[in-house]
């Protein structure tokens, strides 16, 4: 369906872990121009959802899915792209390492234990700002050092009992400058 040059789809019913997929999250999906990672651990969105995204968007857009391990959520539990070229991400969590067309970038790197307080999981505001959750001081830090404005924020309810803050927003308009 379209409205005013907007295109959504919805992923056809099936439920994580079943034979019967696909199966899609947005926790699991991140964008990088043409290319968009999706997390595949088993909790959440499988290959079936990969796929199906694939064949939605078409040969302009490139699905890459991102080995995790079995204990991971979702891809933004482990990986973020703070900007084109810098990234945070938790090493231990991803089966195979992080996906080629990321490997140059400067990565910043969290523990687990960093990576379960969601140190991953920020929600970028425009391209030199994002917000983090004020319990990782060490990231907030590292994020500064490469000259982004990091606005921390408590969080931790939330963050304890799963959920971050790209998790609690929606966005209400995204413009782009892909061709």
């Amino acid at each position: 369906m379209q409205q005013r040059g907007a295109r959504w789809s919805s992923v056809p019913l099936g439920s994580p872990g079943c034979v019967d997929g696909p199966f899609l999250e947005g926790g699991d999906a991140l964008l990088n121009g043409y290319e968009i990672y999706v997390g595949i651990s088993g909790c959440a969105s499988d290959l079936a959802g990969a796929d199906w995204l694939q064949v939605l968007l078409g040969d302009k857009y490139r699905v890459i899915p991102v080995a995790m391990k079995s204990n991971v959520l979702h891809l933004d539990c482990a990986l973020a792209l703070i900007k084109p070229g810098l990234l945070v991400y938790c090493p231990p969590k991803l089966i195979d390492g992080l996906p080629m067309s990321l490997r140059d970038w400067d990565k910043i790197e969290v523990s687990v234990d960093e990576a379960n307080r969601l140190a991953t999981n920020g929600l970028v505001l425009e391209e030199g700002r994002v917000i983090i959750d004020a319990d990782n001081a060490r990231v907030i830090e590292e994020v500064r050092k490469r000259k982004i404005d990091v606005i921390p924020l408590p969080f931790d309810g939330p963050i304890s009992t799963g959920g971050g803050l790209r998790c609690a927003h929606h966005p209400l308009l995204r413009e782009s400058v892909l061709a």
